[in-house]
């Protein structure tokens, strides 16, 4: 019986670790994205960290409230796999970071929230 509340607290440690990691600028690594939320999208677009950024800034350093982005929406429609690498570029530009994967719950997260801006 100790074994298993052993195991279990082990593995309630790895999923809140990997849902922390997520939103802590992981870019959620090795989880498979489900819908995004816009509100978690906003979330990591204000984190200094995000996609693994070095350098203490957000997306919101370079667009604070969103602000240049709010044609995303209609300018890359259809065009989700550029969306996606023009995230990982200014992560890897503006925030010195290593950027998600395009299959991760953060990336539907911050697309989502990209999206949203347009109104």
């Amino acid at each position: 019986m100790r074994y298993g509340r052993m195991l279990g607290s082990a593995v309630m440690g790895l999923v809140a670790a990997g849902l922390l990691g997520a939103c802590a600028g992981t870019g959620g690594r090795g989880m498979t994205a489900g819908p995004g939320d816009v509100k978690r999208g906003e979330y990591l677009f204000n984190q200094p960290g995000f996609g693994g950024g070095k350098n203490g800034k957000s997306c919101a350093a370079c667009h604070p409230g969103g602000r240049g982005l709010e044609q995303v929406a209609a300018r890359y429609a259809g065009r989700d796999a550029e969306l996606r690498s023009m995230v990982n570029r200014c992560i890897r530009m503006a925030l010195k970071g290593e950027g998600i994967r395009d299959d991760s719950q953060a990336m539907a997260d911050i697309l989502a929230y990209l999206r949203s801006l347009g109104g």
